[in-house]
């Protein structure tokens, strides 16, 4: 088995080989492991600036294992923080706005927000996604 170090490693490479699917696999395999899933959302937010691959992280089942990380890993503060700038990156993509909230987005951010009550950048970032997928 990978070390977490060894693993993310892989995401930082498929990040720079802009190799969402790599980092959304990653993500399904390792789902138990919060650090890995806040080095992969982070990927994921910086890829997610590029429309074409905010249609590829959908397509890949990106937005899904996003929520799913929110949802195993509510007190894990980063990777809260890391999936709602996601979520709010692709929620301007219709697909993806319309995955995020068949996959239960909106109330894992909640949750987001009642869990981590003074931590600013998981209120700040979840009111951005919030604000996104509402509108």
């Amino acid at each position: 088995t990978l070390t977490s170090e060894a693993v993310i490693e892989s995401i930082k490479e498929a990040e720079r080989r802009n190799n969402v699917n790599a980092i959304i696999e990653i993500m399904k395999v390792k789902a138990a492991d919060a650090n890995v899933q806040e080095k992969a959302c982070w990927a994921l937010r910086n890829l997610s600036m590029n429309a074409e691959n905010q249609s590829r992280i959908a397509q890949a089942g990106g937005i899904e294992a996003v929520v799913s990380a929110m949802n195993r890993h509510e007190n894990h503060a980063d990777v809260q923080e890391e999936a709602c700038v996601v979520l709010y990156n692709t929620s301007s993509n219709a697909e993806c706005k319309r995955r995020a909230i068949d996959a239960g987005a909106i109330p894992a951010i909640e949750a987001a927000r009642r869990n981590h009550p003074n931590n600013d950048e998981v209120q700040t970032e979840a009111a951005d996604a919030l604000g996104q997928l509402r509108s």
